[in-house]
């Protein structure tokens, strides 16, 4: 004996539906994208400061070398507001340097 149930024809989903598909994936998209081009150039930067440091003879006799540079969460980039200039600031550290070691004091004579 056949079945004669007829199944129930599938609905295409709902214009809203769609919308709001489109719409959160367009924002991943867009994060995604922000995210990996505020991280290239903060690396370039990052990256070109410390050539510069690396240049700097002064900068040398003041704290040593060679460098090696802090984490990247501790790493802010300012641009200008026509966004010809940017300005980053990050740690240099020296390798043989401790995180922990306490600063000498100089005395006065």
């Amino acid at each position: 004996m056949a079945s004669a149930t007829a199944s129930k024809p599938q609905r295409p989903p709902s214009i809203a539906k769609t919308a709001g598909v489109g719409f959160a994936g367009g924002v991943l998209l867009w994060f995604v994208n922000d995210v990996l081009g505020e991280f290239t150039t903060m690396t370039r930067l990052r990256e070109k400061g410390v050539s510069l440091a690396e240049q700097s003879d002064a900068l040398k006799a003041q704290i040593g070398f060679p460098y090696s540079v802090g984490p990247w969460y501790q790493t802010t980039i300012a641009f200008s507001p026509n966004g010809h200039a940017a300005n980053i600031t990050f740690q240099l550290r020296v390798r043989d340097q401790c995180p922990l070691q306490p600063m000498k004091q100089h005395s006065k004579q």
